[in-house]
């Protein structure tokens, strides 16, 4: 279970380009566990009190991922983090989101109000 984000003051812009999560040593993509194909988008995450990191995400395939574009103002639905912790030390967080949306100009502008 991923523990969800409030996204509400927080702003995402595209740094790369949609691509497909394949499978460990294989080019199969995968896929969650509704059996939608899953992609990966880099976005860099900025609030107004900090300068912003670049934060991978996971989403499943669907209507409007092939809009998406490198430097695009975005907003992601039903994001949430998984921390996750190996044997060896190694540990980190995993991002995923239900949909990841392009921002229009007036779309980020009603946003502002």
């Amino acid at each position: 279970m991923g523990l969800p984000i409030d996204t509400s003051k927080v702003t995402f812009i595209t740094s790369g380009e949609v691509r497909k999560v394949t499978k460990f040593n294989s080019d199969e993509q995968r896929r969650d566990a509704s059996g939608r194909p899953l992609f990966s988008v880099r976005v860099f995450v900025a609030t107004d009190e900090d300068d912003g990191q670049i934060i991978e995400v996971k989403v499943p395939g669907g209507a409007g991922l092939d809009q998406v574009r490198r430097n695009m103002p975005v907003r992601l639905a039903g994001l949430t983090v998984m921390p996750w912790s190996m044997k060896d030390g190694k540990s980190g967080a995993a991002f995923r989101a239900e949909q990841v949306v392009p921002l229009t100009a007036s779309a980020s502008s009603s946003k502002a109000s």
